[in-house]
């Protein structure tokens, strides 16, 4: 049985705070000015406190076990659930599941139907009893944690970032200094025989000449050299002259020379020379590109473009552009014919680890996507 207490109360009108009806002074302001009768009576019907609901002790504990049974069966049949999801997914991928599994393991992971999809695959290749009683351990539940590692870009790439910086410590730290050296040794060299570095040359259009023919006259564009010695040590030189067009294709039917240092201080823009062809507009479509194959210096030395060739390819292409493939090719011509890049490096790494993880369920993975050339598992890293 309920028991409901009410506490008439009413407004002081001084302050305007509620005090028990009993009282004839409001004890916050000490005032005895109160509203009138009808006033309170609005008042106390407006403002009444809220029932107080009493339980008896039976009551409290019949309303606690009712939620502790609620609770236990929650429990036991989130419990259920988990046994029965454990079960289907403890089974070998040799034992299809039903129909009814692959759906509620779908609306649970959406991703589950790709997997069983992948699963069924997987079993299709596996067909000698030999290969089949191999991997009859390996368990949905099994193969799914694994494919969580394997096909997980994020994972796989720590893993790569990780086994490059261990590369770098382990395989380019120790030949670092052989690779400065190296590189050291050819630049000295490339630069103590840069003929371009002597000489400076230049073909300079000069409009265009008139020159007279056997039956007419033809106009022919004209030009005239440049030439700087800029060591103050030239004696003579080799130069050819290129020609492109506008787009920097050649145009080698305008080429010319080589030509000697005697020859372009005789052709200087008091002595211009003369192209054969009559086209009028050959300097807006033509340009020339000097090619100097040699300089001889005044003490006799012969400095020639071709010895710039004894330079090791690996090398040029090195100091040309440095990067990942132009290091190793250096490193496997000059240092290492062994040397693993970090590419190969990080993506052994990778199989390591996740061998490591199962080594029974990588196998089974790997020989999968090796030998299907129509479907494969998704990796979370790239092939070399």
């Amino acid at each position: 049985m309920k028991t409901l207490y009410f506490k008439p109360v009413k407004r002081c009108g001084g302050c305007n705070h509620l005090i028990p009806s009993t009282m004839s002074e409001c004890p916050y302001c000490k005032g005895k000015s109160f509203m009138n009768k009808a006033q309170a009576e609005v008042e106390e019907s407006v403002n009444l406190e809220m029932p107080t609901i009493q339980f008896t002790p039976k009551q409290k504990k019949i309303a606690l076990l009712a939620v502790v049974l609620a609770v236990l069966a929650f429990g036991i049949v989130a419990l259920t659930q988990y046994i029965l999801d454990s079960r289907a997914l403890s089974k070998s991928i040799f034992e299809p599941l039903s129909e009814k599994v692959v759906a509620e393991q779908t609306k649970k992971d959406k991703n589950f139907a790709d997997f069983y999809n992948n699963v069924e695959a997987i079993r299709e290749t596996i067909k000698t009893p030999e290969d089949r009683q191999k991997y009859k351990d390996v368990s949905y539940k099994q193969l799914q944690e694994f494919l969580t590692y394997y096909s997980d870009k994020f994972y796989c790439d720590k893993l790569e970032k990780d086994a490059r910086q261990r590369h770098t410590v382990e395989k380019i730290a120790p030949i670092q200094p052989k690779i400065d050296e190296i590189t050291n040794k050819w630049e000295k060299y490339i630069e103590e025989h840069d003929v371009y570095k002597y000489i400076d040359v230049k073909v300079v259009s000069d409009g265009y000449q008139t020159v007279e023919g056997y039956w007419y006259n033809e106009t022919k564009p004209a030009f005239y050299f440049t030439c700087q010695d800029l060591q103050g040590k030239l004696k003579d030189c080799s130069v050819s002259f290129l020609c492109f067009d506008e787009s920097e294709s050649s145009s080698s039917y305008y080429d010319f020379g080589p030509i000697n240092l005697e020859t372009i201080v005789d052709h200087q823009k008091a002595n211009p020379l003369t192209i054969n062809t009559s086209n009028t507009n050959f300097w807006k479509e033509f340009h020339y590109s000097p090619q100097v194959h040699s300089v001889t210096l005044k003490n006799g030395t012969i400095i020639s473009q071709d010895d710039i060739e004894k330079v090791p390819t690996s090398v040029s292409s090195y100091l040309h552009c440095i990067d990942e493939e132009s290091l190793t090719e250096l490193i496997r011509d000059q240092i290492d014919p062994q040397y693993v890049t970090p590419t190969q490096y990080a993506y052994e790494a990778i199989l390591k680890n996740l061998q490591e993880k199962d080594p029974l369920c990588y196998e089974l993975v790997d020989r999968f996507n090796s030998s299907s050339s129509w479907q494969s598992i998704p990796k979370g890293f790239k092939t070399p």
